[in-house]
């Protein structure tokens, strides 16, 4: 009797747990037995979702995902899940349509898995490439032309939309092997999905701005090509060709004009510059771009290879040089140079002033000279004084100046530099600020300033020890 009550409870046992064992199984559901992408342009993609449910208490694995055709116009989107949780867990794959032709397009996708009930579940794919995208480009090819080293040329590429649904730009550049002169001129960034490019006008074009900017590495004939990539199906990808020719800069040249004496009429020579391409002839362009304080010269003959001035004044004047090929191509830089203009004589002293309207006096005094002396007091209006050999400037009766004073070969002695305030002319202001430069063998050995406010105001300027060279500053003011 309790035999058989064992085994009766032993049977019921096992029943249960056959129960259990069949009831934890994956079970598995879909969200659509078919997708049908519907109407989509030529080489455009549509996605859709397939929601995967597992309904039982296991885990689904989900072993493959099998798409016929393999190399149709569906495809799956990422990766496929692998595993599903039970209990109504969900997991999402996406498939696409990309329709490569105006035609109608079926397909199956398979999803292999350990559902025992149907370890094989077969979806139907439909969809219909309706319409399609055409682009046209202008121009073709792309030609830059002429530009020159060191300069920039402008083109615009315009990519039109002219099929029976919108185009989409997927992809913009420029093809292998392109020379490194050509680059877009602005940002050519894609959006995520591409650029969209209506098929209605005039909202169906876009101006995409090249730029090509040689330099003396750029091969005489560059070359490349604008990849553009599309949904256009007769040309996905279409390459248009660019080209540019690289005209090489001309070099200027400027040599050396040295070191001249004052009052020289110099002539500078810019005939070493040459054009590497020979494109010639040469158009030059000078500038005097600096001189020294005081100084009226003006620079000659400024459009040829040898313009000309008179350096009237000690002190440094500065060039600058641009030369222009035939055609048209400037230099990359100016080229540069500086003249030297010192005075021919052992002493020289020269006045300038800034208070333009009145007039200042230099007066250059010999040993033992006294001012307005005849023989000894050299000035504008006694300009070769009897008593030594020393040469002046004619007055000037308003500024700037200069006055000058000089001795080619002065005798042993003191020699005396005075100013005096002769005119104001009336101006309303009347003080000036007046500078004495004192060369010797046409080196600057002394520059003075002083300010003078009222006239007949006398300024002891300095002294000169010859042939010592020694200059001592008196700063000496005398006068209302």
């Amino acid at each position: 009797m309790k035999r058989a009550a064992f085994m009766a409870a032993a049977a019921l046992l096992a029943a249960a747990c056959r129960t259990s064992l069949q009831s934890a199984q994956p079970r598995l559901s879909l969200s659509a037995k078919r997708l049908d992408f519907g109407a989509v342009p030529v080489l455009n993609v549509k996605s859709l979702p397939l929601v995967l449910t597992d309904d039982g208490e296991a885990p689904l694995a989900v072993s493959s995902t099998t798409l016929t055709p393999a190399d149709g116009p569906f495809a799956i989107s990422g990766s496929p899940p692998a595993t599903v949780q039970g209990g109504g867990g969900q997991a999402t794959l996406t498939v696409t349509f990309t329709p490569p032709d105006e035609e109608s397009y079926q397909g199956t996708l398979v999803l292999s898995t350990d559902d025992p009930t149907q370890p094989s579940v077969t979806v139907d794919l439909t969809g219909q490439g309706s319409t399609a995208g055409k682009l046209d480009v202008s121009p073709d090819p792309i030609d830059f032309g002429q530009v020159g080293e060191g300069n920039t040329g402008l083109q615009s590429l315009t990519l039109s939309s002219v099929g029976t649904a919108p185009l989409i730009v997927s992809s913009l550049s420029f093809g292998s092997g392109t020379d490194p002169a050509f680059s877009f001129a602005a940002s050519t960034s894609i959006p995520d999905g591409g650029l969209v490019i209506p098929n209605v006008a005039p909202q169906n074009t876009v101006a995409i701005p090249l730029r090509f900017s040689p330099t003396s590495a750029t091969a005489a004939t560059a070359q490349g090509s604008v990849v553009i990539v599309s949904t256009d199906p007769s040309r996905p990808e279409l390459s248009v060709p660019v080209t540019g020719e690289r005209i090489l800069a001309p070099i200027c040249a400027i040599a050396d004009p040295g070191t001249v004496a004052v009052g020289s009429l110099v002539t500078l020579d810019g005939s070493g510059s040459r054009d590497p391409g020979g494109n010639t002839p040469l158009t030059y362009a000078w500038t005097m771009t600096a001189k020294p304080a005081g100084s009226a010269a003006v620079l000659t003959n400024t459009d040829g290879p040898h313009p000309q001035l008179v350096a009237d004044q000690a002190g440094g004047y500065g060039f600058s040089l641009d030369v222009t090929n035939a055609l048209g191509v400037e230099d990359l830089s100016p080229c540069t140079a500086t003249l030297s203009a010192r005075p021919a004589d052992d002493l020289y002293v020269e006045m300038i002033w800034d208070n333009l309207p009145v007039d200042m006096d230099l007066h250059f005094l010999g040993p033992g000279g006294t001012l307005d002396s005849p023989a000894l007091d050299c000035n504008g209006n006694n300009q070769n004084p009897s008593g030594f050999a020393a040469t002046c400037s004619d007055d000037h009766l308003t500024g700037p100046g200069p006055e000058w004073a000089e001795d080619a070969n002065p005798a042993a002695g003191t020699y005396t530099i005075a100013v005096v305030y002769y005119s104001s002319h009336g101006v309303a202001n009347p003080t000036t600020n007046v500078t004495v430069r004192v060369y010797e063998f046409g080196i600057v050995k002394a520059q003075l300033t002083q300010q003078l406010t009222t006239e007949k105001q006398v300024w002891e300027v300095a002294t000169i020890d010859w042939p010592a060279g020694t200059v001592t500053p008196l700063g000496v003011v005398q006068g209302p």
